[in-house]
């Protein structure tokens, strides 16, 4: 996998959330439903999950958010495809990178299924733990890799990444390839717990819905926002 590919997702991926009132009501936080995909400077691909998380959160104080670097941008779900938990957000103004600046580009969505062994990979969020499973602090963002697998069930058949480690929340976040184009995005994670040495190992299958059926939609949707601003 070409490490170009993971530098350029580092800086358009986001956070979708929105702000809410601790408990005690003495101040507004910051809140993480989960994270997306900028593919045009107003459109961000992630799940339904992640929508529906924050803008049913408990002390919502604002419209539903992307976050970009420190920056919040109001949100709209333009498209949701419920069945494969799917949606693409539409940002109330153009995001900049951030530096402040436009963005220059935006990654392709593929408009094919991946397949079987193709590999895909993905930035997770995690956090650095010592041999002794005490938390050293901080938060990183990991580029990971695995392989395209097809988990059948009994009624139904599941796309999924095999052997990824996965520590904290990572909905939303989406999986491309060596040239940087999106084949999915996360939904759902299935995982294995075995003992090591160091603690348990949290390994197991990334699952995510394939992105092509939602491309022709993101072309419309980038299509409608070029009209509306020019």
């Amino acid at each position: 996998m070409k490490t170009l590919a993971a530098e350029n997702h580092y800086h358009w991926q986001v956070e979708v959330g929105c702000q809410i009132r601790n408990a005690a009501g003495s101040h507004i936080d910051w809140n993480t439903s989960g994270y997306g995909c900028l593919v045009h400077p107003r459109i961000v691909l992630t799940t339904n999950q992640v929508w529906g998380a924050a803008e049913n959160a408990t002390y919502r104080q604002s419209e539903v958010m992307v976050r970009v670097g420190e920056t919040e941008y109001p949100c709209t779900r333009g498209y949701c495809d419920e069945e494969r938990n799917l949606a693409a957000l539409v940002l109330a103004h153009p995001a900049d990178n951030t530096k402040g600046k436009p963005f220059k580009s935006f990654p392709a969505v593929a408009e094919n299924p991946p397949k079987p062994g193709q590999a895909l990979g993905v930035l997770v969020k995690q956090h650095l733990y010592s041999q002794e499973g005490t938390h050293s602090g901080g938060e990183y963002t990991c580029y990971t890799f695995g392989y395209v697998s097809l988990l059948r069930g009994e009624d139904e058949l599941l796309f999924a990444l095999s052997g990824v480690e996965a520590m904290t929340p990572y909905f939303g976040n989406v999986l491309f390839d060596e040239d940087g184009k999106i084949h999915g995005v996360a939904v759902d994670f299935l995982r294995t717990s075995v003992e090591t040495g160091y603690g348990k190992s949290h390994n197991g299958f990334m699952v995510f819905s394939p992105i092509y059926t939602l491309a022709k939609a993101t072309k419309q949707l980038a299509s409608k926002e070029a009209q509306i601003t020019q």
